[in-house]
């Protein structure tokens, strides 16, 4: 299974994520290929677990006091570059995308129908059962079409909702878990720390992916 793994750049959380996920896929062998947008390329560091990763403007929000800035995100929106990296994106020899709130990669998936699950904090609040201040409708919509995906996993500290799971932690000496509930959720198996199973990670993708195949043989 070959997967294309899209990061926001924007901030360090999303990255952070992906350090652990590289790293439990490096350890298994899994060919992933790394694409960050957001932030100018100098400003990318520590990103040797990504190999020869790739990156892409892509689109970041704009905040104002802690919130959405809508203004501001419109003002620095470069449509027309997006537009081109979508379209020009190559999507031949992928089975599955992940992805981290990073738009390029998502509408590039899904032009070329390539099944995308979606991983972000941003994910968790599409659930109506996660609290939003205001504007709830409008901002749900926005990251529904971000980023799309076909299956969303919330990534978030309180477990609002059966698809969300814990955010990642990498533990001491340099060695990285997934979160024991992530996993659960997909193959009904706990994870030891310092310890990672391949047979739960390869599950988890395979399920994924059956998923994924399956919800759209019923919707045509």
């Amino acid at each position: 299974m070959r997967i294309l793994y899209g990061v926001q750049g924007t901030g360090n959380g999303h990255i952070t994520r992906a350090r652990v996920m590289a790293e439990c896929f490096t350890r298994l062998g899994i060919d992933v290929d790394y694409v960050f947008s957001g932030r100018p390329d100098e400003r990318y560091f520590d990103m040797s677990v990504f190999g020869d990763y790739q990156t892409r403007r892509g689109i970041s929000f704009a905040t104002r006091h802690g919130r959405l800035n809508y203004q501001g995100t419109l003002q620095q929106l470069r449509v027309g570059r997006f537009v081109k990296d979508v379209q020009r994106f190559d999507m031949r020899g992928y089975d599955m995308v992940f992805n981290d709130f990073e738009p390029v990669t998502a509408w590039a998936a899904r032009r070329a129908k390539v099944p995308v699950v979606a991983m972000s904090h941003q994910s968790a609040f599409l659930s109506p059962k996660v609290p939003i201040f205001g504007g709830n409708f409008m901002l749900r919509s926005l990251i529904r079409w971000f980023a799309p995906a076909d299956i969303h996993l919330g990534v978030h500290w309180q477990p609002f909702a059966q698809n969300i799971v814990p955010p990642f932690i990498p533990y001491q000496l340099g060695i990285l878990a997934i979160s024991p509930l992530l996993i659960k959720y997909w193959c009904i198996c706990p994870l030891k720390i310092c310890h990672i199973s391949s047979s739960c990670l390869r599950t988890f993708l395979t399920g994924s992916f059956t998923a994924i195949t399956r919800m759209r043989t019923t919707r045509h």
